[in-house]
């Protein structure tokens, strides 16, 4: 039977299961096998000068392609490298799918090379972080992974892959690839709320949409590109900041210097000033 090493189970799930093409880092001694892996499968490695880089393309990645981006670290300082990366990914609710490196198993609290605890540091910032333990296991891990990163609020995850997993091979039977989660999940607002939030709009001499990262996926921003081509309704797409004077639009039909209603969807949080949110609550 044909034999695999655990890191080469990672370049396979990776092209064959999610169609991933291209990945951001840099090489490190703990992601060796995964590295060969991406040349046996075809999957391009950009090579950054900093982590931190790395997880800001693959961010970058998700916002413009739709699909989450993949960045890998190696461990101890190129993890910490990519935290502000990470973290902007965060707040910014952008999949991304983390795969970093990790001090051997048989080392641990023995001062090994690189050797620190990176999943307390990073789990405040992620939606999901976890380490395999088990070769045969890698590519269901990976499998969460990505459906974490997109369902319900999109954002960074974080798969930590010790080398005593990466560098020894199994049959490839017994790590089976499984079928890309397909299945998607929806909130519905309560009717009553709902016909309530839309009378209020409806009746708003001047209202003003506010869409932040959480509806600028590519569809969702032509969808938007398109209301406002069709609606009275002005709408200024991503997170812009409020200077206490001009209210920002892309299209000046309804939008004036104090627009009666605004109401904000997809923003992670607010960037307006406290002026601005004073604004609001009056209107």
């Amino acid at each position: 039977m044909a034999m695999i090493k655990g890191g080469h189970l990672v370049g396979k799930y990776l092209k064959e299961v999610e169609k991933v093409d291209i990945v951001f880092g840099i090489s490190g001694g703990h992601l060796e096998s995964i590295l060969d892996s991406f040349t046996e499968y075809k999957i391009r490695a950009i090579d950054v000068r900093h982590e931190q880089a790395a997880a800001m393309m693959a961010h970058a990645w998700s916002v413009y392609t739709g699909k989450p981006g993949v960045c890998f670290l190696t461990a101890g300082p190129g993890f910490t490298n990519g935290i502000t990366g990470i973290a902007n990914a965060y707040l910014d609710n952008a999949p991304m799918v983390v795969i970093c490196g990790k001090h051997p198993l048989r080392d641990d609290l023995k001062g090994a090379l690189q050797e620190m605890n990176q999943m307390d540091v990073v789990k405040p910032i992620t939606k999901w972080a976890a380490t395999c333990y088990d070769i045969k296991r890698i590519p269901e891990y990976l499998s969460i992974a990505f459906r974490h990163a997109v369902e319900g609020r999109p954002g960074p995850v974080f798969l930590e892959l010790p080398p005593d997993i990466l560098n020894i091979k199994i049959d490839e039977s017994l790590a089976p690839m499984p079928a890309r989660s397909t299945r998607k999940y929806t909130v519905h607002p309560d009717d009553a709320d709902l016909k309530a939030a839309a009378d209020i709009i409806n009746n708003a001499r001047s209202p003003l949409f506010i869409g932040g990262s959480g509806v600028f996926s590519p569809d969702q921003y032509r969808q938007g590109y398109t209301a406002r081509q069709s609606s009275s309704v002005s709408l200024g797409l991503r997170q812009h900041r409020f200077d206490g004077h001009r209210f920002p639009c892309r299209r000046n039909r309804s939008c004036g210097d104090s627009p009666q209603l605004a109401f904000a969807v997809g923003k992670h949080h607010s960037t307006c000033g406290q002026s601005g949110e004073d604004r609001y609550r009056s209107a």
